[in-house]
């Protein structure tokens, strides 16, 4: 039954390099640009652990996926959906642990939560629905004409 179903599989290189990415550009940015713009010391270190926070619950949830197995094309998008939500309900579950054990600076700590957040979901959501395409377009071409 389960063999007339396509398997794919997420792209799983390109969410590492691109989690990588996401992990340079927040460390650059909330750590080397944001006292360049007037931010305090205090206020990039608070906007910096939310934005390593909130990198660090999407790379689990990304784990929980396993993109480097092949899944069964029927339940890729349930998958996706499921580790996404996971993740929108996790960040905030961990951030007050965090925010109530060191205490930082609350507006800088949510903007580099939601920043981090915000650009995983910008990045990673085209890029797995553009490989997935790649994937049912070289699945589709490989059929046998009947």
């Amino acid at each position: 039954m389960t063999d007339s179903i396509p398997r794919f599989t997420f792209p799983a290189k390109a969410l590492l390099w691109l989690w990588i990415a996401l992990f340079i550009a927040t460390v650059a940015g909330w750590m080397l640009l944001a006292p360049m713009v007037g931010a305090s010391p205090e206020q990039s270190k608070g906007a910096l652990m939310g934005g390593l926070l909130a990198l660090l619950v999407c790379g689990g949830g990304l784990l929980v996926s396993a993109p480097w197995r092949d899944h069964l094309g029927s339940d890729l998008p349930t998958l996706w959906l499921m580790v996404t939500v996971g993740r929108l309900l996790m960040t905030p579950a961990a951030a007050l642990l965090l925010y109530f054990s060191a205490r930082p600076p609350m507006d800088f700590f949510v903007f580099g939560i939601a920043s981090a957040f915000l650009a995983v979901l910008f990045f990673e959501t085209p890029m797995i629905a553009l490989d997935i395409r790649r994937q049912i377009t070289d699945a589709e071409h490989e059929k046998p004409l009947k």
